[in-house]
């Protein structure tokens, strides 16, 4: 069947040919989870009949590339950011930044991913500020956040 979606993160309108019926959609849209309805589909499909988010967009948004992360951790964007000197000398101990998903027709957390390491939590806490105001914000989901903790090695 023919799905037709309008992205929420991007706003581009996209096709997908999925295997669903139609009774299947109106039982999803009805009320019924949408991975009791649909289980053999992939969480990407279930995605994009929620959302309208791709497969591509979701990595885009969500994951970073290896050069991404290399850039993210060199100075010079660094400190785009944060002053991260400022909470070195007072503290030095480790923290993740992470990110993680929570699906909104069970509860359960569908994914939960370090992004980066950083020293210090003022450090922690000031890029993780910067990163829901930069890319959370204008698009506020409760089900996606990013956070930190103490880093465990």
């Amino acid at each position: 069947m023919l799905i037709t979606r309008t992205s929420s993160l991007s706003g581009v309108t996209r096709t997908k040919d999925l295997n669903i019926t139609e009774d299947q959609l109106a039982r999803w849209e009805n009320g019924e989870l949408i991975q009791d309805v649909m289980p053999y589909l992939t969480p990407a499909e279930r995605e994009f009949i929620i959302s309208g988010i791709s497969e591509d967009e979701w990595n885009d948004m969500f994951y970073l590339s290896e050069e991404e992360k290399e850039e993210i951790l060199s100075e010079d964007i660094t400190n785009n950011y944060m002053d991260i000197n400022l909470y070195k000398s007072h503290d030095d101990t480790p923290y993740e930044i992470r990110f993680k998903d929570i699906d909104p027709d069970t509860g359960q957390v569908s994914q939960d991913r370090r992004v980066v390491v950083v020293d210090g939590k003022g450090t922690a806490e000031e890029m993780v500020s910067n990163i829901h105001k930069e890319y959370m914000d204008h698009e506020h989901d409760p089900n996606r956040i990013f956070y930190f903790k103490p880093y465990i090695q």
